[in-house]
């Protein structure tokens, strides 16, 4: 700090000062004590000076500290402290400061941090949030931390060996944030400060966003290759939301049949803003029968397992990015040398499909095609050999059209073990599906697929 401004810091003073007391004295003596004098020593260790004087003494020494060693300020003026120390506007003003300076020294990838470990204006700005949002930093934190351990994971996997710390160049964490705010605001759009039990009890259950349906997983097309290297939430539109837990449960169950089928692009998320769920979040508090905006916020980001996003400056190490990217360039080909070989799971195909239902059977023909081939062929297998030779459409179309459900809406584990052991006893007993078996299966599954369709 050069002379001009910590002069100007103590004409400051001087002036706030002299408007409250009138002090003539203090008006023609504008110099401290030096921060060593006796007297500034023994006044600092006054049993009557308090710890909010004391506070104040270490503010006004930091600046004397600053100012210039010349032979104008170093004649003592005890009295002068002993009256700043003695003035409440003084006081206050000092206590602000001093608070301030404590917030603005902690600092979370470059953002502040207030007192209480919530991030402050600057950071909610970044990320979109409210001004007065108040999100902790431990949220953050643990987002961080499950990102880099799946990245991590991933390395291992690769034959990488990045270390856990490594395997990020760059965090962006307001983007990631901000992507996920902007979902949340989608299915929540009129956000209040605080909710009854009643209010989430009522909130939806899972969304999805159905624009792709029937897309190629691997397709040439920029929004659907945005999470090619990393997921991503950027350009997500909340299409549908299952409002009811009798909606949400039977999403899930289309969810999984169209996959057997050969369609996707359908994706339900899932949502809990149950009571439960909102009252266990440390460092976000219910008051009573109500929840903050914040707790709900959080619960969104539980529900999605919320990692690191791709997006903003976020940057993966780069020799996971290349891998990454190589990956993906390869499950690309791949793709299109299934399509050649079967061109009815291409994107236009699946989407006619979609449109009409006699294609729609005829695309449920062929994957049952597909599939059956060791059926009625006196085979034998374990019930764990069942799920890998004739998983997906076969064992759905059996359940349907046999026992009357499809095994994805099964809610146990001894529901399932039960199920595959009646389907591998069929199997054994040489069933296979008629004709009026596959129409009746692919009839109902068409319908089930238009209640979801935007």
């Amino acid at each position: 700090m050069d002379a001009l401004s910590v002069g100007k810091n103590f004409k400051n003073i001087s002036t706030m000062y002299a408007k409250t007391e009138s002090n003539k004295a203090f008006q023609a003596n504008m110099d401290l004590p030096s921060i060593d004098s006796p007297k500034s020593l023994k006044l600092a260790q006054s049993p009557f000076v308090s710890s909010e004087r004391l506070a104040t003494t270490h503010l006004i020494s930091n600046l004397i500290q600053s100012y210039p060693n010349t032979p104008q300020i170093q004649s003592p003026k005890a009295s002068v402290l002993t009256q700043l120390l003695g003035d409440s506007t003084f006081i206050n003003t000092a206590k602000t400061s001093e608070t301030q300076q404590e917030i603005s020294t902690e600092r979370f990838y470059g953002y502040g941090v207030d007192e209480k470990g919530y991030m402050l204006e600057d950071f909610n700005a970044a990320a979109g949030l409210p001004s007065d949002f108040k999100l902790h930093k431990s949220t953050l934190e643990t987002i961080i931390d499950h990102g880099q351990s799946i990245w991590h994971n991933r390395s291992n996997f690769y034959g990488l060996n990045i270390a856990k710390e490594e395997v990020f160049k760059e965090i962006d964490i307001a983007n990631t944030i901000k992507q996920y705010y902007d979902t949340f605001t989608q299915i929540i759009p009129e956000m209040k400060s605080t909710y009854s039990s009643k209010e989430v009890t009522s909130l939806p259950k899972g969304f999805s966003d159905m624009r792709f349906i029937g897309n190629a997983k691997y397709e040439d097309n920029d929004l659907l290759k945005a999470d090619a290297v990393m997921i991503s939430f950027e350009g997500f539109k909340v299409t549908n939301l299952y409002n009811t837990t009798e909606k949400y449960r039977e999403a899930k169950i289309v969810e999984s049949l169209t996959s057997s089928v050969g369609i996707n692009g359908f994706h339900v998320h899932t949502l809990d803003f149950s009571p439960s769920a909102l009252a266990n979040l440390p460092f976000y508090q219910s008051d009573g029968d109500s929840f903050s905006q914040e707790a709900l916020f959080v619960s969104f980001l539980n529900a999605q397992d919320a990692e690191i996003l791709g997006g903003g400056n976020t940057q993966l190490n780069q020799k996971l990015q290349n891998t990454r990217q190589e990956r993906f360039a390869r499950a690309r080909a791949d793709e299109v040398s299934l399509v050649k070989r079967k061109p009815y799971l291409s994107s236009d195909a699946c989407k006619a499909a979609l449109e009409n239902p006699e294609r729609f059977k005829r695309l449920v023909e062929l994957q049952v095609q597909e599939s059956s081939h060791l059926l009625g062929r006196d085979l034998r297998f374990t019930p764990n050999e069942i799920a890998a030779n004739f998983g997906g459409v076969i064992m759905d179309l059996y359940a349907f059209t046999q026992l009357g459900f499809y095994p994805s809406s099964l809610d146990s584990r001894a529901k399932s073990i039960d199920f595959t052991m009646k389907f591998t006893e069929a199997v054994h007993n040489n069933w296979k599906p008629s004709q009026q078996d596959i129409n009746n299966y692919a009839q109902n599954l068409y319908k089930k697929i238009q209640n979801f369709l935007p």
